[in-house]
């Protein structure tokens, strides 16, 4: 899904499903992925991140200013930008994008 200057977005994800976001949101992104959903968003710029997963799901985000990120279980958040806040339980991992990384989740 290609978005262009959006203002806001709100994207949840679940089960065994997979999202790909690119263009820009000049506002606030707010994520959520659970179960072993997918979301690939590092091609979509945001101003505000706010993305959280439940369970083995995976998330790479693109913040411009923020980034927030919460992982419950044993899931994995990626993230381009200024890691603001993070909140971790369980096995789960909150780790800034290498482009390696990006390639074997695709």
């Amino acid at each position: 899904l290609e978005l262009q200057h959006s203002n806001n977005l709100v994207a949840d994800t679940s089960g065994s499903s997979r999202l790909d976001l690119s263009g820009l949101v000049q506002g606030t992104g707010r994520l959520s992925i659970s179960g072993s959903a997918q979301l690939n968003a590092e091609e979509c710029q945001m101003e505000i991140v706010k993305v959280q997963t439940s369970g083995a799901g995976y998330a790479s985000v693109n913040g411009a200013q923020e980034v927030h990120a919460s992982v419950s279980g044993a899931g994995t958040i990626c993230y381009r930008g200024t890691l603001v806040s993070q909140r971790k339980s369980g096995a789960g991992s909150i780790q800034p994008c290498v482009l390696e990384q990006i390639s074997a989740e695709l």
